[in-house]
């Protein structure tokens, strides 16, 4: 056995963990698998497939791909099982917080491998080992809601590369650094100085960082001579720092899906209507789901939105509100998880914070344009002018021109975004017009005598597929799903994009109209293709596109709709 290294001595704490995953030969083979794990790691995963009856929708779970403007399915995913660890069966890997759920749940705890950490992980080692350029360093910031499991994924990355071999600096807090090489770990309260054998271990080593509890800290600046650096925290003025002092790549992380959660649920015998009314009240958080803490209460929310709403409501801590979520933004090519879009904790505290927001409505209508047009608040933003524009119609503000500037004849819930199919009987659909609106969304589809209208309460910033040409895709795969009773192959379909501000409403329109005529000059096996349709079919919607038209609106909780001229 070496020395210790300079300002380090060997210590046992971890001796376990480090004697349980560490190989016994150098370059250890990764098991061929989905994902590439270390035997002495990936024989201590199993796999729980949840049960087939899905007892939770998307909607539950806060998805932005759901819940986001009618968007396509989910472009990430993930598996339809959870991969675990049986905490009781390998307690040598129940470390810390993992010691802690050993003790509270006994046979039942599990460390779940979220498919988010595995993620995380191959970019890591992507980047890494093909860098985008020559002044490239592996410098990372693993972030994302509150109490999702940062933390956890960091304990993932830890068991992952000790059982690769490869040396590691674990800072569990400012003053604890650890030290796992292949002699085994060693323990400093402080790393300061820069010794020759220290710089050289820092070259060599990867460094993990799972300190969440002290906003203003940053690590040493010792630690950039490392190989690669992971922060997995909170944002805060010390996270902050580090991704500039650092050059750290921030990486955001979603909140759980409705299969991690159903499966988890299953796997450690919780009734599922104590999960689903977490899940109502603190959203998709496997803390607020799985770790013990009180529920909040109704009043304890009602308390926390009027506070919010006495301020700028669009103006919050990211990753720590008791009303949004952060999740990765959804872009053109997937998810982009070098930044986030807040979105609802859950459909009921949607609800609950609209129905508190109409005592608020002036101060909100002054915030609204700012925050349709910043990419971090743009869901939430259209969110609330949708739920605005719902309700001044249904107590009778005229719809716009367009439509024939009347009043609305009813409202139904749109229950599936993806197919439009509404919770309403074709008798219902006789009274025009009619409003169609789904859960928590920044759109409703106007039905009346002679036309459909898509109302899409639309940004300048953050919502992605304004500025797609998929949109109409959208439009086309709703519109072709309607019962038969709500519309007719010959309506024309008028695409509304609503907003604060005339001059941002306007430059959207102008877009629009050009990814319109864009599609309409197409033939129609190249439409087919774009549209997703079949060769079959692709006349049929080469001829309802050409009934799309497109117009623009401002809206006002008083005023009602001004149409905007080009």
């Amino acid at each position: 056995m070496s020395a210790a290294l300079p300002q380090f001595a060997w210590d046992s704490l971890f001796d376990a963990l480090h004697l349980s995953l560490w190989p016994a030969e150098a370059d250890p083979a990764e098991v061929e698998s989905a994902w590439n794990e270390p035997r002495s790691l990936f024989d201590r995963i199993e796999t729980l497939t949840r049960d087939s009856e899905r007892w939770l929708t998307p909607d539950h779970t806060g998805s932005s791909n759901s819940r986001n403007s009618a968007a396509d399915p989910d472009r990430e995913p993930g598996p339809q099982s959870i991969r675990y660890i049986s905490l009781a069966a390998h307690p040598d890997l129940a470390v810390e917080k993992l010691a802690t759920e050993l003790d509270w749940r006994g046979d039942a705890a599990s460390f779940v491998i979220r498919h988010e950490y595995v993620l995380f992980m191959k970019h890591a080692m992507a980047r890494i080992s093909n860098p985008p350029d020559d002044s490239y360093r592996g410098r990372f910031f693993v972030t994302g809601q509150s109490g999702i499991g940062k933390s956890l994924g960091c304990y993932y990355l830890l068991f992952r590369l000790l059982a690769t071999g490869q040396s590691v600096f674990f800072l569990n807090s400012p003053k604890n650094v650890y030290y796992f090489s292949r002699d085994g770990v060693q323990r400093a309260s402080e790393v300061s100085e820069a010794w020759p054998r220290m710089v050289e271990a820092l070259r060599n080593s990867w460094v993990l960082i799972d300190v969440d509890d002290k906003p203003d800290w940053m690590p040493p600046s010792i630690f950039n001579r490392a190989h690669c650096i992971v922060w997995t925290a909170s944002e805060s003025d010390g996270t902050r720092r580090f991704v500039k002092t650092f050059g750290a790549e921030k990486w955001y992380m979603k909140g759980w899906s409705s299969t991690e959660i159903e499966a988890l649920t299953e796997r450690l015998s919780v009734k599922r209507k104590r999960v689903a009314e977490r899940l109502a009240m603190g959203g998709p958080v496997a803390r607020s789901l799985f770790g013990g803490i009180p529920i909040p209460t109704r009043e304890s929310m009602e308390t926390d939105i009027q506070a919010a709403l006495r301020g700028n409501i669009f103006a919050f801590d990211s990753g720590d509100s008791p009303i949004f979520i952060i999740q990765p933004r959804v872009s053109t090519n997937g998810l982009q998880r070098t930044d986030y879009a807040a979105e609802f904790v859950s459909d009921r505290i949607a609800h609950l914070t609209f129905d508190i927001a109409q005592d608020h409505l002036e101060r909100i209508q002054g915030q609204l344009g700012a925050a349709l047009d910043a990419p971090s608040t743009s869901t939430v933003a259209g969110e609330f002018l949708e739920g605005m524009i719902h309700r001044a119609l249904n107590r009778g503000v005229r719809l716009p021109v367009i439509f024939g500037a009347g009043t609305l004849a009813g409202t139904f819930p749109l229950d599936d975004i993806q197919s439009g199919t509404p919770a309403a009987s074709e008798s219902a659909a006789a009274k025009r017009p009619l409003y169609l609106r789904p859960t928590s969304a920044n759109f409703a589809i106007l039905a009346t005598d002679d036309k459909l209208g898509f109302v899409h309460c639309a940004s300048g910033g953050g919502d992605y597929f304004t500025h797609r040409r998929d949109i109409f895709r959208t439009l086309l795969r709703i519109v072709t799903r309607l019962p038969r009773g709500m519309r007719r192959s010959e309506m024309p379909v008028v695409y509304c994009v609503v907003g604060t501000q005339h001059a941002r409403v306007r430059a959207l329109v102008g877009e629009a109209k050009r990814r319109l005529e864009e599609l309409k000059g197409l033939e129609a096996r190249e439409l087919g293709e774009e549209m997703y349709v079949r060769e079959a079919d692709a006349e049929e919607a080469r001829r309802r596109i050409g009934m799309f038209g497109v117009v623009g609106y401002t809206f006002h909780y008083r005023l009602g709709f001004v149409e905007v001229s080009e």
